[in-house]
């Protein structure tokens, strides 16, 4: 009998539980207004589950540097950032670079990510905006073609590899 009991209960939280492919926005704070685009509204009342970044994980890019993104930062080869805010809707992130970034301490990035023939590619399209609101305004590149071409122009979107 407990053992019914224990099976039904996991049913009922199993499935109250969002599927891995929704595509719901999420702020790293909870403020306890409805996700509306890449922040909280203020309007509407909150669900109160926040679907995590759906790129979390550790990667390899092309050029052999490692990557781990999980919800609240992103960890690139010694530079570190912390995320403000990110729209698995729009494949994007905003994120504050650290303190001791060797090349943009304390200002903002957006990371846009695209899947093309299965290969995960990211773009760092802003590095050096000088808050959130600018990096979170920077035009999402194009990302057509990412294994050629879109990011910062001519360059190609970076590929990465889970490891």
């Amino acid at each position: 009998m407990k053992l019914t009991h224990f099976l039904f209960a996991g049913a009922i939280v199993a499935s109250g539980c969002n599927s891995d492919d929704d595509k719901s926005d999420a702020t790293v704070t909870d403020t306890g207004n409805a996700d509306s685009g890449a922040v909280d509204s203020g309007v509407l009342p909150d669900a109160g589950v926040v679907t995590p970044l759906e790129i979390e994980g550790r990667y390899t890019d092309g050029f052999g540097g490692h990557h781990v993104f999980t919800s609240t930062s992103w960890w690139n080869d010694g530079s570190s950032y912390a995320i403000t805010q990110y729209s698995n809707a729009d494949d994007s992130f905003v994120a504050q670079n650290a303190a001791d970034h060797p090349f943009n301490p304390n200002k903002w990035s957006r990371v846009d990510w695209t899947t093309a023939a299965s290969v995960l590619y990211y773009c760092q399209s802003a590095y050096d905006a000088a808050d959130e609101a600018a990096a979170l305004a920077t035009a999402r590149p194009p990302a057509t073609d990412p294994a050629t071409s879109g990011c910062g122009g001519a360059f190609p979107w970076s590929a990465l590899t889970p490891d």
